[in-house]
């Protein structure tokens, strides 16, 4: 596979300090791929789990099941700061005394399961056409309405008293820095995040990140992941004699298909496949009781 025609998921091991668009540029350069995208991005101040999606791969950015995050967090006590982590500016400051572990786990389970959530004002969250951000920087008031999320679990790790870190699985669109604030106010003591680290972001685990000073242009089929692999939807597969159809665009009649053991849904995303190769993700259609499959998007060339 030439390294300008790279095709699949890369899981970077993002240091701090860097932006996600450095990642995506440091990427570009060492591997001389021009089309690298990625799937959400990371903080500077955070570490771990960035995804990017390199060559035909960008096509399915919009199709990965990445509801699901996991974080390891430091909460610092004693300190609020307006952005609600330790890069921001100190608003309100406390000496902490007596916080224990049987305190912090008494109010734990409080952050459990299904809620509203007020983000960060220093967040990329966007409110009438802006970055509420944007709003900070100056100056401006805006309200803020909060996000439905979902916290599936929240672990202490380990507790020192005036820190303690988490360990927390969560939706999407969850703020770890909203949960580091909130915290303290449950307590009645100012709080920020300190260090952040994503381990697992939908399919994508720290497991198998690798660092951009290990990420070797040699060796990066490796590393890379499979679109088919990273897809998680019901299978199509096309008899070898219609593969012209798909290249075509043509819709596929039940003549043209081998289905796994499913429901198929009028309406639901379905990936097409050859044999063990991928082609890229049709629409199905229930007509007559029978299953047709109209290709959505498909792979310049197939994986």
């Amino acid at each position: 596979m030439k390294s300008d025609n790279l095709s699949g998921f890369l899981v970077i091991n993002k240091d701090k300090g860097m932006t996600s668009h450095d990642v995506i540029y440091r990427v570009r350069k060492k591997l001389g791929q021009k089309k690298v995208g990625h799937s959400g991005t990371l903080d500077p101040n955070a570490t771990g789990v960035l995804v990017l999606a390199l060559g035909e791969a960008t096509k399915y950015l919009q199709y990965i099941k990445d509801n699901e995050k996991a974080y390891e967090a430091e909460i610092i006590f004693g300190l609020k700061t307006d952005t609600d982590d330790i890069t921001g500016t100190i608003i309100e400051e406390k000496e902490v005394e007596s916080l224990s572990r049987e305190d912090l786990e008494k109010i734990i389970p409080t952050f459990l399961g299904e809620q509203d959530q007020i983000p960060p004002i220093y967040s990329a969250k966007k409110v009438n056409g802006k970055k509420l951000y944007e709003y900070a920087r100056k100056n401006e008031s805006v309200e803020i309405k909060p996000n439905r999320i979902f916290i599936k679990d929240l672990e202490l790790l380990d507790c020192d008293g005036k820190r303690a870190r988490l360990k927390v699985d969560c939706s999407r669109g969850t703020y770890v820095r909203s949960i580091a604030r909130d915290l303290g106010e449950k307590l009645d003591i100012p709080s920020t995040m300190g260090d952040l680290r994503r381990t697992r972001s939908g399919p994508f685990y720290l497991k198998d990140a690798v660092s951009l000073e290990d990420l070797d242009k040699a060796e990066i089929e490796s590393h890379l992941i499979s679109i088919k692999d990273v897809l998680d939807y019901p299978v199509a597969e096309v008899v070898e004699d219609s593969l012209k159809k798909i290249h075509c665009g043509q819709e596929l009649k039940p003549e043209d298909l081998i289905l796994e053991p499913h429901e198929y849904v009028d309406g639901e995303i379905v990936k097409i496949i050859c044999g063990d190769k991928f082609y890229g993700i049709g629409i199905v259609s229930r007509r007559d009781d029978s299953v047709f499959v109209k290709p959505r998007k498909m792979l310049r060339n197939e994986e």
